[in-house]
């Protein structure tokens, strides 16, 4: 039988079926409708976890010992597969992170991952940071820091925004610190500082002072128009450190927004909020004096 009469065939059948599903009643159209469906949507699952690592599935029969051990989640054998020249230890431990059950076998996968030279390390380590949480994102927010890639500043900004949970926000705002700053960043930092929990919004603060005076005008205009006391005390306890001994530029934007936090009655009752503005302001005047 040639191709075109398969085809014909199919098709043929496929009318013949769903003429008999026509006589059906309405429930058992349904039933048969859900059905379908369920093998549809987990034949699918079940193609695309098995293409992603068909080519591991494929060279199973020509894999070494090593490798064998090291698929299978054995850390010492990872680690010893990491430093061979085998041109499949990349994709057997991504494979390690991407199936292995056990967390701290994941995290494991992730460390070895980063000091891999192999240039899909990022994607591989990006993906799987805004796609899990707790130890195993926290893992890949600190590798891509320690990087030093470009291309890891969008997943960890991604990462930081989702806010999945606080130990990968605070790994996170951590690893951004890491980059050279830019507009984004610094943008990113201020936002966490200022609405953050408490972990994730001092790692962001520490980027911020980390990345010196380029982080000023950006803490300048966050103390303009937030309305967070714990974002504003951040703000402002970070422009006292980092204000230069000529900040009158500083100071009197400061004096600004605390003009515009005395109209607000929720803000201006803050006891913490109200110290921290005198005494930033109290002492970026001293050095103005000096």
């Amino acid at each position: 039988m040639g191709f075109v009469d398969k085809i014909t065939g199919f098709f043929g059948a496929l009318g013949e079926s769903s003429h008999v599903v026509g006589t059906f009643p309405f429930w058992l159209k349904v039933l048969s409708l859900l059905s379908a469906l369920y093998v549809l949507i987990f034949g699918g699952v079940f193609i695309y976890y098995y293409s992603r690592n068909a080519a591991l599935l494929k060279a199973s029969a020509i894999l070494s010992a090593i490798e064998r051990q090291a698929l299978s989640g054995d850390v010492p054998a990872m680690t010893e597969l990491s430093f061979s020249d085998s041109p499949r230890a990349f994709d057997i431990i991504s494979s390690v992170l991407r199936n292995n059950l056990d967390e701290k076998i994941r995290v494991e996968a992730v460390n070895l991952l980063s000091n891999s030279k192999d240039s899909r390390k990022v994607q591989v380590l990006g993906d799987t940071l805004v796609s899990e949480k707790w130890l195993v994102a926290q893992a890949c927010a600190r590798a891509l820091g320690r990087s030093n890639d470009p291309k890891s500043i969008p997943y960890l900004l991604l990462a930081l925004k989702l806010k999945v949970d606080w130990v990968v926000a605070q790994a996170s705002a951590e690893a951004l610190g890491r980059f050279p700053p830019n507009d984004s960043i610094a943008r990113a930092l201020v936002s966490a500082m200022d609405a953050g929990e408490s972990f994730e919004a001092e790692a962001a603060k520490q980027s911020l002072v980390h990345f010196g005076e380029f982080s000023l005008p950006y803490l300048l205009r966050n103390a303009e128009t937030s309305t967070s006391a714990g974002g504003l005390i951040r703000t402002i306890s970070t422009i006292r450190i980092l204000a230069p001994a000529d900040s009158q530029g500083a100071l009197t934007s400061l004096r600004q927004s605390r003009i515009r936090i005395l109209q607000n009655p929720d803000l201006a009752q803050n006891k913490a909020l109200t110290e921290e503005y005198q005494m930033t302001i109290g002492e970026l005047s001293d050095r103005g004096k000096q």
